[in-house]
């Protein structure tokens, strides 16, 4: 271990420690971490030598990170996973207290996922159900619904029936449900807990009452992870992501459906675009076309328009305009019928179209000013975005944040603030109290920055105020 990262994972300890909504003193945390002992039925440390540890590892007195039982107790306690908290210095966890691992599903699955106890990652999750049916917050009937379903449902299953299967499956659409609404932040270690419970019936052996339905498990996961996938990156966990994602393409080459592999890998394909890596990007998306050949005109039309986010990043306008225009015309072949075909495609509307292609036009316009006048990038960006703004509702908050932030940036790096005021002028802000996205928060910062040299108008400042109120 570096003393670059055992300074990092130090610091991160403390400032878990003393976060304003905790605010605990060394003593308290040891406390704290021997009640996760007795929860996760460990032994329970001795509270003076804990807070004395404890001391020492925020200070960066001791040359090594905490050992593999020590690290899931901090953890566990800082409602962290390991792999979050201790990074490149996390330890391998004993054998006795990893969830079983025979099967070689469980083999693909994340270490940040097995660091846990199969029956811990089942009570975080129903912990979490149970505070949202507590009333916590307002929910719609069916999602109650699911929650009393899965809240019902063993650590381990006897046997696999199609009810489970539809269990699954609601579950995931209401995760998704979720993150279209508030982001990734607030549900993603529920989602990663339920995962982890679904992969390992898998690893467990459980049967099923037919062989289709172990097949139709196996997709339900697979695009359970995608939801977790997409969660951890909305979160700012990327590393984290693409594990995930990666799982479920595995999960779903096992079960042979090429149409959910290649949705998963165009999760992967707009990732890589988004962290800066473009080419990897582009060569996902064409993979995701290849295997998907027989795939609907919904996700080779998202697909297109995923490739037309990677050239709009290298600067390539040729390959931006033609990839599209491709995504357009697949998208206008659609037909109901494909939705029913592909049911989790079914969220991808016109505005999540012009959500897409309008982030590619942006992504050049932004990357590449000196072409701006020429290409007529903005304009073709901040329409687009606008559109996708105004198409969006409630239920998906976080896409209409995104959309209304990126062009209102756009627009006031250009010069042409009145075109960013006229679309920020409700979404851009309204909806920041309620999102929990690293890529809103992102997004926000682009347009406070780009503002500034407007600030003496008065709807500007007012706008940078609640940004940075929101925020």
């Amino acid at each position: 271990m570096t003393e670059g990262s055992k300074l990092e994972w130090a610091r991160r300890l403390r400032a878990e420690r003393e976060r304003p909504d905790r605010n605990w003193s060394r003593p308290d945390m040891a406390r704290e971490m021997r009640k996760t002992a007795a929860r996760l039925r460990m032994s329970e440390p001795d509270p003076r030598q804990l807070a004395d540890n404890i001391k020492r590892w925020e200070r960066g007195t001791v040359v090594r990170a905490p050992d593999a039982v020590h690290q899931l107790l901090i953890a566990t306690t800082l409602g962290l996973s390991v792999a979050e908290l201790f990074g490149d210095a996390a330890a391998p966890l004993p054998s006795s207290l990893r969830a079983a691992n025979a099967g070689k599903v469980n083999d693909d699955l994340p270490y940040y996922v097995l660091a846990e106890d199969d029956s811990v990652q089942r009570r975080r999750f129903l912990a979490w159900l149970t505070s949202l049916s507590a009333g916590l917050v307002q929910l719609p009937q069916t999602v109650r619904d699911t929650i009393a379903i899965a809240g019902q449902q063993p650590d381990v299953l006897r046997r696999i029936s199609g009810e489970d299967v539809q269990n699954l499956r609601a579950t995931t659409e209401m995760f998704q449900a979720w993150d279209h609404r508030v982001g990734g932040g607030l549900s993603r270690h529920a989602v990663i807990s339920q995962l982890g419970w679904a992969v390992h019936q898998l690893d467990a052996g459980v049967s099923g009452e037919t062989a289709g339905q172990i097949r139709d498990w196996k997709v339900a996961t697979a695009l359970l992870a995608a939801v977790a996938g997409w969660k951890s990156h909305d979160a700012g966990f990327d590393q984290q992501a693409r594990q995930l994602l990666t799982l479920g393409v595995r999960l779903a080459a096992d079960a042979d459906d090429q149409p959910v592999q290649a949705y998963l890998l165009s999760d992967l394909a707009v990732q890589a675009v988004h962290i800066g890596r473009p080419k990897i990007g582009l060569d996902l998306a064409r993979r995701a076309l290849e295997v998907g050949d027989d795939a609907t005109p919904l996700t080779k039309g998202m697909l297109h328009a995923f490739k037309a986010r990677a050239h709009g990043l290298m600067g390539n306008e040729s390959g931006l305009r033609r990839e599209t225009s491709h995504a357009e015309e697949e998208y206008s072949l659609a037909t109901q019928d494909d939705r029913l075909r592909e049911p989790w495609m079914d969220f991808y509307d016109r505005a999540e179209l012009y959500g897409d292609t309008g982030t590619a036009w942006r992504l050049f316009a932004w990357h590449y000013p000196d072409q701006r006048s020429e290409s007529g990038s903005v304009r073709e960006a901040g329409e687009r975005l606008a559109k996708a703004a105004n198409g969006y509702g409630d239920e998906f908050a976080r896409s209409r944040a995104l959309c209304s932030l990126m062009g209102a940036s756009l627009y006031m790096r250009a010069g042409e603030p009145d075109a960013a005021m006229a679309i920020a002028t409700h979404s851009a802000t309204s909806d920041l109290g309620i999102v929990q996205s690293a890529r809103v928060e992102s997004y926000a910062h682009d347009l406070e920055k780009a503002s500034r040299p407007f600030k003496r108008r008065s709807d500007v400042s007012g706008m940078i105020e609640r940004l940075t109120t929101a925020s």
